[in-house]
């Protein structure tokens, strides 16, 4: 829990500080001249002018992609998805950071292939300048201009995810250094507990129940008169017939399978961001905080969320740059973006907490080195899933080299360690290689991948079937992959695919998780104050066990009767093998409407599902959700 970890707090506020004293430094010199409501949202500075701005609910819900690019209404962290991550429904607070921003995650270190800076291109479509650099644009990298150049900042992006591009008086630094803003929504959530679509039900049946028991069969001494009066009367044994039990039917009724549960959900959040940028530094600051009130659902009905997220950069020199990210969140929803976190409802609140360091450092005007540290991790806060906190920490180095004005070659060590605190068995360590490129097109067009081996071992009890044999501490070796790619078709549609291939977090004493999950953002700006967004997930999880669950209830001691074999059969029916295939899906529509400066609206659906592994884990749900946004 955060409460365990006050350092964390405290290096949060001391980067909070940090932010404002620049701010107070810096006021006037870089301040955007742009400073309505309207201004344009998101990371980057080719967002269509008028879309909303994240006063109005921030699109691109549920996407496993940050905002980049024309993405509109980005926090903190343009290469977030703002629904998805936060997992608080399909109607998220306007402008709200997700924890695990970028796509980290706890452990998420070592799933996701690094897309380090080297992309900022601030020139025209045809000139590609400076694709190796990790530090935007240096002063007078252009050559003589008429006009100087405003300051471009490059950010490192969480791992697995590309960098974010921030450029003065575009984007997110084109709104004013403070802004707050007040949402209220409501919504309909047809399966508030995730209830399977097939549950298992237990039949009603009549049963025989004795109602008098046997009486068994006796003798009794009886005399018997001998015929004649002289003659007395012998003693003779009688045999008594005995008396079978007697029975009668009783009803025993069925259990039925859990039914789906609807409930109305209001919600209410409040943000607060904050943005400032000179020649040599960048901050960015967002926090949002809220609740869900469920009006008929079992138990609690109130869900409380909140989340975090930082970044700072310093350009130290011309050559080298540090850069701080921080993202933090407090949830109850599932989230189906992001590596390793709960993609259901039913483990309660969780916090997520994630910081990543990098020093990027330009060695030649064609190679340079990215230096990181990462921490993330995740605490729940009910006693029956504490068992499945944990923590990573991840140390990584990569090599890039600048092959052409387009493309960028990368090489790539990464090493991370898990601990988890309460079952040491899953502690593991996990090493990569991975070779890549980043190509950048045009500013319309560009993508990165990431190919290599991942070596995973198991430093407690824990290991697959596979390598079982090595003893405590067996390893395992798996192909990585991942890919993203940012296109903008036009002036109003942008494109944003991702993917990823894996080791991730089983949660399981001798299982190893094997993850593909890919996901797809798409959108549409119809008119400078309408736009939507289409976002899809698609995840397959293969999970497999070293002790295969056995599908028999009895022993070769135990009688077969009818009895028996129907016990294993039922038994059979709800075994879950060793080797376990569950496939997710989830999708989310957006419509957002900005009425002023300061009213906004929004109308959101979602639906997700998941198939297997079992016909009892089988579920869809759908959300929809009305709000509107007041910034101040």
């Amino acid at each position: 829990m955060i409460f365990h970890r006050p350092w964390l707090l405290l290096f949060v506020a001391g980067l909070l500080f940090e932010g404002i004293a620049q701010a107070q430094d810096n006021t006037g010199n870089s301040t955007p001249a742009n400073t309505g409501g309207s201004a344009p949202a998101g990371a980057g500075g080719s967002t269509p002018a008028g879309t909303p701005a994240a006063g109005n609910g921030t699109p691109g819900a549920s996407s496993t992609f940050g905002n980049q690019g024309a993405t509109p209404a980005t926090p903190a962290q343009g290469n977030l998805p703002a629904q998805g991550t936060q997992g608080q429904g399909v109607n998220p607070p306007p402008g709200q950071p997700i924890p695990g921003a970028n796509g980290t995650n706890p452990a998420a270190g070592p799933g996701a292939g690094s897309t380090l800076p080297g992309q900022t291109l601030t020139a025209p479509d045809n000139a590609a300048a400076g694709s190796a650099s990790s530090f935007g644009n240096a002063e007078g990298q252009a050559g003589a201009q008429l006009h100087e150049a405003p300051p471009s900042f490059t950010v490192p992006g969480f791992y697995g995810r590309g960098p974010q591009e921030f450029t003065v008086g575009e984007g997110r630094l084109a709104r004013p250094h403070f802004r707050i803003s007040v949402s209220a929504s409501q919504g309909y959530d047809d399966n508030v507990l995730q209830t399977p679509t097939h549950g298992f039900n237990t039949p009603s049946e009549e049963v025989p129940v004795e109602v008098a028991g046997p009486i068994a069969p006796t003798t009794r001494e009886v005399l018997v008169p001998s015929g004649d009066p002289g003659v007395p009367a012998s003693l003779q044994t009688e045999q008594v017939a005995g008396v079978p039990p007697r029975f009668k039917n009783k009803k025993i009724p069925g259990v039925p399978a859990a039914r789906r549960l609807g409930s109305w959900i209001s919600r209410t959040n409040g943000m607060w961001d904050m943005q400032f940028a000179n020649r040599q530094s960048l901050f960015t600051f967002d926090f949002v905080g809220g609740a869900d009130y469920y009006w008929d659902r079992p138990g609690g009905h109130t869900d409380y969320f909140s989340t975090l997220s930082l970044i700072y950069l310093r350009k130290l020199t011309s050559r080298a740059q540090f850069t701080i990210s921080v993202n933090s969140s407090y949830q109850t929803q599932p989230d189906f973006t992001q590596p390793n976190l709960p993609t259901s409802n039913q483990v309660g609140p969780y916090f997520v907490s994630n910081i990543k360091a990098d020093f990027s450092y330009r060695l030649t005007p064609r190679f340079s080195t990215v230096t990181s540290v990462s921490y993330n991790g995740i605490d729940y806060m009910e006693s029956t899933e504490a068992k499945q906190n944990f923590g990573n920490t991840t140390f990584g180095t990569e090599l890039r080299y600048l092959f052409s004005p387009r493309m960028t070659l990368v090489g790539e060590l990464r090493y991370s360690s898990d601990s988890h605190e309460n079952q040491a068995a899953l502690n593991n360590k996990t090493y990569y290689l991975l070779l890549g490129d980043e190509i950048t097109l045009s500013r319309r067009f560009s993508t990165s991948l990431r190919l290599g081996e991942q070596v995973q071992s198991f430093t407690g009890n824990g290991g697959s079937q596979a390598s079982s044999s090595t003893g405590n501490g067996g390893s395992e070796a798996s192909p990585f992959a991942e890919a993203n790619l940012t296109y903008k078709v036009g002036t109003a549609t942008s494109v944003q695919w991702n993917a990823r291939y894996g080791f991730e977090e089983s949660g399981v004493v001798g299982g190893r998780n094997t993850v593909a999950r890919t996901g797809l953002q798409v959108t549409q700006a119809f008119s400078p104050r309408l736009q939507a967004t289409l976002s899809v997930n698609l995840i397959r999880n293969s999970t497999t066990t070293s002790t295969p669950t056995s599908t028999s209830s009895t022993t070769s001691t135990t009688p077969v009767t009818a009895e028996t074999v129907a016990a294993r059969d039922a038994a059979a029916e709800l075994a879950v093998p060793a080797d376990q295939v569950q496939d997710t899906f989830d999708a989310t529509l957006g419509f957002y409407y900005t009425l002023s400066r300061h009213w906004s609206f929004n109308l959101t659906y979602q639906y997700s599902t998941a198939l297997g592994p079992i016909d009892v884990d089988t579920y869809y749900r759908q959300r929809l959700f009305f709000g509107a946004t007041y910034q101040f």
